[in-house]
């Protein structure tokens, strides 16, 4: 009994505390006092302005404009995130009580009982598990803005010899599927800059 005993007391001794949060691999502290002239250069920088008077970004910023671009453009790294704690059964059904809790026609309306940070979750929860019921329920645009960003054309790496009658996405809309009268199926990744090329199959 008495070594039983031991072991619970120094078992309820152990720090349970979170490891401490990791540092980045590299930080060039000359990025502090760095400004990037946007209107400088190639016509490709001027993509990270926010509105027609920025000129200058500071590094921090130019960096933040930066990453998001890339992270907006080509496909998640999920071998590169952080390993999280692995949630609890109640967490993951609550999780996905908001998931069905969202209605997309609900995500524009500026209702003032539901806070920034609820619906930026319920957003995330959403996004997490599949936006195509996003994408697909909602049946009207915003009324008063609608963000547009030209991309390179979908098919600019293999272009059809006649006109393209099918296109098809995969769920992950990272590969798109063309095909034509010229009897030809074509297999692109889209990155929204080089959409390469992957395959193409006479028929």
């Amino acid at each position: 009994g008495r070594v039983h005993q031991d072991d619970e007391e120094s078992e309820s001794n152990v720090d349970d505390s979170a490891p401490p949060a990791m540092l980045p691999a590299w930080q060039d502290d000359d990025d502090l006092g760095l400004t990037v002239d946007v209107m400088a250069g190639a016509s490709r920088m001027r993509k990270l302005r926010r509105d027609r008077t920025e000129h200058r970004l500071a590094g921090e910023e130019y960096e933040a404009r930066l990453r998001a671009q890339f992270e907006a453009t080509q496909p998640s790294t999920s071998w590169a995130a952080l390993p999280k704690k692995r949630k609890s059964k109640k967490q993951r059904s609550r999780d996905e009580d908001t998931i069905r809790a969202v209605d997309p026609d609900d995500l524009d309306s500026d209702d003032s009982d539901d806070s920034d940070a609820t619906l930026e979750r319920k957003v995330e929860a959403q996004l997490r598990h599949g936006s195509s019921s996003i994408l697909c329920a909602s049946t009207s645009l915003p009324a008063k803005e609608l963000s547009v960003k030209r991309t390179t054309d979908l098919n600019a790496a293999g272009i059809s010899s006649s006109s393209v009658s099918t296109v098809d996405w995969h769920p992950n809309a990272q590969l798109a599927l063309t095909s034509g009268f010229d009897k030809t199926v074509r297999l692109f990744r889209i990155d929204g800059q080089r959409n390469t090329l992957i395959q193409s199959v006479h028929l």
